[in-house]
């Protein structure tokens, strides 16, 4: 399983609709979406806002087996619900994701996990 994580900045006045259209994923599109990610093998996100003082950004984390297949698959994909997401992204963010992209290169740099602590919660489970 890897992970990756991107930024884009949210383009000003597109907050609110953003936020809307994560409510969607969250409610009236969440049967579409979760079928949109299994089909391109994407295991788990985590979407973040963060105001900065430029203005807000969107952090989208993906976990997936094969990273390097989402974007080309979703870029290319016709399905009505990814269309429909990629106009919302390219919306909000300016992020055009019609058009399949360059190869993406992905390199990890550093990790670090303190396994003692997975150890030590499964014996504290166990009492």
């Amino acid at each position: 399983m890897t992970q990756i994580l991107v930024a884009s900045p949210i383009l000003p006045g597109k907050q609110e609709a953003m936020r809307r259209v994560m409510q969607e994923l969250l409610v009236s599109r969440h049967e579409e979406y979760e079928a949109s990610c299994r089909r391109l093998s994407i295991t788990g996100t985590h979407v973040w806002f963060i105001q900065a003082v430029q203005g807000e950004i969107i952090f989208l984390s993906l976990d997936a087996e094969h990273l390097e297949q989402i974007l080309p698959r979703f870029s290319a994909s016709d399905r009505p619900f990814d269309r429909w997401l990629k106009r919302q992204v390219q919306e909000c963010t300016g992020v055009h994701l019609l058009q399949p992209p360059l190869r993406l290169v992905y390199e990890l740099l550093f990790e670090w996990r303190d396994m003692t602590l997975k150890g030590e919660r499964n014996a504290s489970d166990s009492n």
